[in-house]
């Protein structure tokens, strides 16, 4: 378990429930904008790890690439002393 992940929620958690025992407005708006920041940082983890993610072709795929493009060069030579 990622406890630093859960770090943020146990902040505002405790922030709201300090304004309720307290009955202080103070401490429901802090919970509420630390909640807020919360969400924005995770939609800007979520932004940023779209961003990092690169399209990786497994092996298989590359050598099937590699072949077809053997087969396409051999067809136009073939093509090509021919005289078709």
């Amino acid at each position: 378990m990622n406890i630093e992940r859960y770090i943020s929620h146990f902040i505002t958690l405790a922030l709201l429930v300090l304004g309720a025992w307290l009955k202080s407005p103070a401490f429901a708006y802090a919970s509420v904008s630390s909640l807020g920041l919360v969400m924005a940082k995770e939609v800007f983890d979520r932004l940023h790890a779209l961003k990092e993610v690169k399209s990786v072709l497994p092996e298989d795929a590359k050598r099937l690439i590699q072949d077809i493009n053997a087969r396409v060069t051999t067809l136009e030579y073939g093509v090509k002393t021919r005289g078709f």
